[in-house]
């Protein structure tokens, strides 16, 4: 009897499928929503028609050691679209025999169980060859189902087989039939998948899953996701689905929809490689194959192993999402839905690397190169630099893939118009002599990311050598580089490798630029990172840290220094200083570095710099240890007595102005000595001309020695586009890099006066030149319109632009584009929210301000601020 019927062609066949009203809803043992089987799904199948249905079964093998362990159980939702009386039918190993465990069954809408011990088998066992014949199909009785809906079955099994301690149990399938006289046989029978048609034999349609023809969530791959050891996810991206649920935004959930073409009709198996639907640091989804239900993929098991980076980043799992029939060629669409927060918080998490249908019952991936994957990675290379080259080569094209939709996304104004505007003002400047930044009382204007992975030797010099002649005349004056770090130069001290680090102090010694050298963090095998070389040192290698000081400070040239800075936002201590490192062990190693810079440099005029903090920025973790925590732990330790100067990240918006009047605050509570401050790591992801507002903040408000800008250029990492960069990924000039050159004309050389607040909602600092390599006249004044949020203003709308007058012998007036702004005819100058200077002979007619006085003057108002940074090529862990 077949019970498929008419509409069975276009129906589908995953988890509780409903076939028809009086047909056969029948489940796959693999499917269970909910199990504790142990090692799970396993594959059966011989390719062709024998072995388990779908060809995968849930299996429990696992030795009941103690006799105590609680029961191990699967359940099953069946989808019942008319009431009525069922039999239930499962195909398991035998419940008569010595070889397998015998297990009970109960509906959780009903309090009794049936004991299945002994219950004889119908038919004739199947499986695969003479050895594999594992299932045998089970007459587990009838029932009524009073009403439509979902009901769930749980199997339970906790007894040892007769032969040894092992609970071994298989679930092959599970079938409710409305015709009660139905007996199923074989993998096959009618009412399941393998009774529909297939496609050709061979038949695999692969669909990477980063960038899907349709989402309300805007292009989320997440690039580049792959190593040199060919670890990463398929493509080396994926799709990514990690923001807070919003039930007005988007409420039915987040969603990717995927256009297939099916070559051809019939029953193809279906395989999602993505986080687990069945683990509380990910989401569960949904999917829904054109305008048909969803299909609840909550709980489903994996069948692979994970795949990925190494742990805690190994996300993906494939899992099997079910048979799918299609009746016609052509078009399909697929929708995967996420709508449920992860665990107990309400983050939606689901990440996606790729789907697979599949014609072949017998093929069960693993990894991001199963068979007949079209991705197979990077091309090995013959030689270790061609493979170098080619791993390149593959990040460059993976990210050129997002990389144009991404930024049009942002206010970058990225366009063949506005590189070539670049190009033409910035060639227009003068380059400045080597010799001129040496020669400089003080050098402020840092730049990070002139290292790997943007900067590496014989890669792309011509085109550095061009960048880095950009950077000059824009008036960068020192690089921040974490090559100097011990695992970077190699294990042991007298064999490192400096190819690298010599090739960035060559091209920072060509334009008379200085390094900052962020250094430390050891080897793993030396470190206390339990694997993670982010880590203090083990004190039984200090002696092999001491070698690495020594080797190091006598390799790099006093003159070619700027500032030594142990370590980077080691009060970040669950990314930065982890495992079992602690905030005394930093000391220890400030110690050590502090004799060896006496011993190299004994005359040195650079600082040596503590810290690099960012957690502290605000009052949180300290139960954890960490931020304010952690610092004030390092000063009890007697972090003071090595070190020269303090520097911190991210200060430059106004819910972080109160870092460095902590940090002051808390050295001058313990007695210390003032000492200078400088911010090693600051970025802006909002307008361009932003970035002269940062450096005029650090500077002159937060009165900071020094600012390192992140990032030289554009770069993915760990998902997210860092489009803060001043070129792009294809080292072509950013307007970013109008705005630092901007900075540097109006702020080098120059102290502050004080600031002004000559009209409402503007922010001005008025610099008086205090060095002869100070651009322009004597007077240099920055301001910009404060909008609402920033202002805290009363207006309902935002001030675009405000005129001010009062000004005194004005040269001229520059936008942060380095544009020229005329006065209007009353003399007065429209200040827009976007920077400009003004140039003049005389200071301007306005009531001057402390800093002090104008942030009492300021409303607060919370401004998104930016917490740990990373340094290039590390990453963030993802917090599982």
């Amino acid at each position: 009897m077949r019970l498929i019927h008419s509409m069975a062609a276009a129906l589908l066949l995953f988890s509780a499928p409903v076939l028809s009203g009086a047909g056969v809803i029948w489940v796959e043992g693999e499917e269970a929503r909910n199990t504790s089987f142990s090692p799970g799904v396993a594959p059966l199948s011989d390719g062709r028609a024998a072995g388990a249905s779908g060809g995968l079964y849930l299996k429990n093998d696992r030795a009941d050691a103690s006799g105590k362990e609680a029961p191990r159980f699967a359940e099953y939702e069946f989808k019942v679209a008319e009431p009525g009386s069922y039999r239930l039918w499962i195909a398991s190993t035998p419940l008569v025999t010595g070889w397998a465990s015998p297990y009970s069954i109960g509906w959780l809408d009903r309090p009794e169980r049936t004991d299945m011990a002994g219950k004889k088998y119908r038919g004739v066992p199947y499986g695969r060859g003479k050895n594999e014949q594992f299932f045998f199909w089970h007459d587990a009785g009838t029932r009524d189902f009073p009403a439509a809906g979902t009901y769930t079955l749980r199997i339970e099994t906790g007894t040892p087989r007769a032969s040894d301690s092992k609970v071994v149990v298989f679930i092959d399938a599970l079938a409710l039939t409305s015709d009660l006289n139905q007996l199923p046989a074989g993998n096959s029978p009618a009412g399941s998948p393998g009774a529909l048609p297939a496609p050709p034999k061979g038949t695999l349609v692969w669909r990477e899953a980063e960038l899907p023809d349709e989402s309300n969530l805007g292009v989320r791959a997440n690039v580049p996701f792959l190593n040199e050891k060919g670890q990463g996810a398929s493509g080396g991206m994926y799709f990514n689905i990690d923001r807070k649920a919003d039930a007005e935004k988007a409420p039915e959930g987040y969603y990717a929809q995927y256009d297939f073409n099916i070559p051809a009709p019939g029953a193809y198996h279906v395989w999602i490689a993505a986080t687990p639907f069945n683990a509380g640091w990910a989401s569960p989804c949904s999917i829904r194959w054109d305008d048909e239900p969803a299909i609840d993929l909550a709980g489903r098991r994996p069948y692979s192993p994970p795949y990925g980076f190494d742990h805690p980043r190994a996300y993906f799992f494939w899992t099997k999402a079910g048979v799918k029939n299609f009746t016609k060629a052509g078009k399909h669409t697929l929708r995967v839905i996420a709508d449920r927060p992860r665990g107990n918080t309400d983050n939606i998490r689901v990440f996606l690397d790729a789907i697979a249908l599949t014609a072949d019952p017998a093929w069960a991936p693993r990894g991001n190169r199963p068979p007949g994957s079209p991705w197979q990675g990077v091309p090995k290379g013959a030689t270790p630099e061609e493979r170098k080259a080619n791993f390149r080569k593959a990040i460059y094209d993976i990210q050129m893939q997002t990389y144009p939709a991404k930024l049009a996304e942002t206010n970058e104004e990225w366009n063949p118009e506005t590189t070539a505007e670049v190009l033409r003002k910035m060639k227009a400047r003068p380059l400045p002599a080597p010799s001129a930044i040496g020669s400089r009382k003080q050098l402020r204007f840092g730049l990070h990311g002139i290292e790997k992975p943007f900067v590496q030797v014989g890669a792309d010099e011509e085109r550095t050598a061009a960048a880095l002649d950009l950077l000059a005349r824009a008036g960068v004056e020192f690089l921040r580089t974490a090559e100097p770090c011990w695992h970077r130069l190699g294990n042991v001290p007298g064999t490192f490798d400096y190819r690298q680090l010599d090739y960035e102090m060559s091209l920072a010694r060509k334009h008379g630029m200085k390094l900052m050298l962020t250094m430390g963090f050891a080897p793993a095998q030396y470190g206390k990172g339990r694997g993670n070389k982010l880590a203090a040192c083990k004190p039984e290698y200090y002696g092999l840290y001491r070698d690495y000081l020594d080797d190091l400070f006598r390799h790099v040239p006093e003159e070619m220094i700027h500032s030594v800075e142990l370590a980077n936002e080691v009060d970040a201590s669950h990314v930065w200083w982890v495992g079992d490192s602690t905030p005394e062990d930093y000391v220890e190693e400030a110690k050590m570095t502090c004799d060896a810079l006496k011993r190299a440099y004994p005359n040195r005029k650079f600082p040596f710099l503590g810290f690099s903090a960012t957690w502290s920025s605000v009052e949180r973790d300290r139960a954890e240890g960490r931020g304010r925590a952690w610092v004030e732990r390092a000063f009890d330790a007697g972090a003071d007595r090595c070190f020269d100067a303090y520097s911190l990240h991210y200060t430059w918006s106004p819910p972080k102005w109160g870092f460095a009047d902590w940090m002051r605050a808390e050295r001058a509570k313990r007695g210390f000595a003032p000492k200078p401050l400088h911010n090693s790591e600051e970025s802006c992801y909002g307008h361009p001309g932003d970035l002269m507002k940062l450096f005029a903040r650090n500077l002159f408000l937060q009165d900071m020695e020094s600012v390192t800008y992140f990032l030289s250029r554009d770069f993915q990492e760990v998902g997210n586009l860092l489009y803060s960069g001043l070129f792009d990924l294809n080292w072509q000039p950013k307007l970013r890099l109008l705005a630092y050159a901007a900075s540097t004309d109006a702020m080098r050389g120059r102290k502050l006066v004080g600031m002004a607040d000559p009209a409402t909602g503007l922010e001005a600092y008025v610099l008086e030149k205090e060095s002869d390599d100070a651009y322009g006249p004597r007077y240099a004044i920055v301001g910009w319109a404060l909008d609402r949020a920033e202002e805290g203003m009363h207006s309902s709308q935002k001030a675009h632009s405000v005129n001010v007058s009062g000004w005194r012998g004005v040269r001229e007036a520059v936008s942060w584009r380095l544009d020229p702004v005329p006065p209007n005819s009353d003399g007065s100058i429209t200040v827009p929210n976007e920077p400009l200077t003004v140039y003049a002979d005389e200071l301007p007619e306005w009531r001057l301000l402390t800093p002090k006085e104008w942030r009492e003057r300021k409303v607060a108002v919370t401004v998104r601020g930016q917490d740990a940074g990373i340094l290039p090529g590390q990453a963030l862990p993802d917090g599982r």
